[in-house]
């Protein structure tokens, strides 16, 4: 029997979708105001999939879908749904509706509340201000104690579904406040970002028979076990977040005396900066302390120029590169056109040298994901002139490139998705 389940979209929606679409591929049935409708077996553990996935906020399971003529029946499904789910005693809930429409909001939790204390039950709902974020979902302890619904319309239909998997924020947040070191130079690429970067690349599909097989101290993740004896290589690693990320989700880093690889994905990690190194050592400790990875991963760092990479720092063909590049000097006030222009001459200098030394140490369809630097003049985007064309002038394929960016941000990030041809 199949089952369609609403996979919530973070705030890129492209970004979000292009994730989904790559690991779901062929099962989304529709997409609409930042909701995505997938139509799979039960899955097992929502929450354990969820973890894996940066760009979906939450995921919830349709219970009733209604024609375009049946609005009047919303709540008395809301009602059903809730007494079946609490058939005595006090009961909790949240309401939210996309696209969003405060007034119709309000109104059905009104009407909700007086049906059911006309009947008899003691209803309340935490909705103050609109639909519920995932942080106050959390937070309110709804997910334990009560039901979270959701009111997705589409042009034809109206869905209604009940959340059953919400993002870990304190495991996102802990990943990136908490870690030894942050080294101020960097763009401080988000840990769910690196995360959705890395199943961008396609080595990760989903398969339904993967939650009771991971190793049971390491509940919280290692949904996608197909990743395992892949190799991750990451020529900018920084102070080590993507390679964190990699470990998270059962990928190995190959150590420096170069053993022979025998379970997991392995990650490998270079940088010119040895005070990058350093950190990344420092923080994937921490990560292992931490037990969000298995202690047996092993790992592989070093310090390299990118432009001089040659075949015997690698000790095999990766099979995929996932890489935050150097973003330029770091920004604290808005450039003019100009200064922008400076900056995007010597970046793309490096990068063109970069990418061809890693050019010849790849095989043939080699996904990699790179997010290069976006820069902003007054919300305007200034992207790297000739970018694309020099890569696939050196032997990439550009599939798609997508867009990364906070308002307040002066230097986005634009996300390539590409292969070695």
């Amino acid at each position: 029997m199949l089952i369609k389940y609403c996979f919530h979209l973070g705030r890129e929606e492209k970004l979000s979708l292009a994730e989904l679409e790559t690991i779901f591929r062929g099962m989304i049935i529709e997409s609409h105001n930042r909701i995505a409708i997938i139509e799979i077996k039960n899955l097992s553990d929502p929450q354990k999939l969820l973890n894996e996935l940066g760009g979906i906020l939450k995921i919830s399971e349709i219970f009733k879908e209604l024609g375009e003529n049946q609005e009047n029946l919303i709540e008395q499904s809301l009602i059903k749904a809730l007494k079946s789910q609490k058939p005595t005693g006090k009961l909790i809930f949240g309401l939210n509706v996309a696209p969003q429409d405060d007034h119709f909001l309000n109104k059905t939790l009104k009407n909700l509340k007086q049906i059911l204390k006309s009947k008899g039950r003691n209803p309340r709902f935490i909705n103050k201000l609109g639909n519920l974020n995932t942080a106050i979902i959390v937070k309110s302890g709804l997910m334990k104690y009560g039901t979270d619904f959701n009111i997705i319309r589409s042009s034809l239909k109206t869905y209604l579904s009940g959340t059953v998997a919400i993002q870990n924020v304190h495991n996102y947040s802990q990943r990136d406040y908490e870690k030894p070191v942050r080294l101020d130079k960097e763009g401080m690429l988000p840990p769910k970002l690196a995360q959705l970067m890395i199943n961008l690349t396609g080595l990760t599909n989903f398969q339904e028979n993967l939650p009771d097989s991971y190793a049971t101290n390491y509940e919280n993740f290692g949904y996608f076990e197909n990743l395992k004896n892949k190799t991750l290589y990451d020529p900018f690693c920084g102070s080590g977040t993507v390679l964190g990320e990699g470990l998270i989700k059962g990928m190995n880093i190959i150590g420096s005396d170069l053993e022979p690889i025998i379970k997991g994905m392995n990650i490998i990690g270079s940088d010119l900066e040895p005070k990058a190194i350093e950190a990344a050592i420092k923080n994937l400790t921490w990560l292992e302390q931490k037990k969000f990875f298995n202690p047996e991963q092993t790992k592989k760092l070093f310090i390299k120029d990118v432009t001089t990479l040659t075949n015997t720092d690698l000790p095999k063909s990766p099979d995929c590169v996932v890489s935050e590049v150097y973003l330029g000097p770091a920004q604290t006030k808005s450039l003019r056109k100009n200064e922008i222009e400076n900056i995007h001459t010597n970046l793309l200098a490096l990068y063109q040298k970069g990418f061809q030394a890693l050019h010849p140490l790849l095989i043939k369809h080699t996904p990699l994901v790179i997010a290069f630097p976006l820069y902003y003049d007054h919300n305007k985007k200034i992207p790297i002139p000739n970018l694309k064309e020099i890569l696939e002038k050196i032997g990439y394929n550009i599939a798609y490139t997508t867009i990364y960016h906070r308002p307040e941000q002066i230097v986005g990030r634009e996300i390539f998705v590409m292969e070695r041809v």
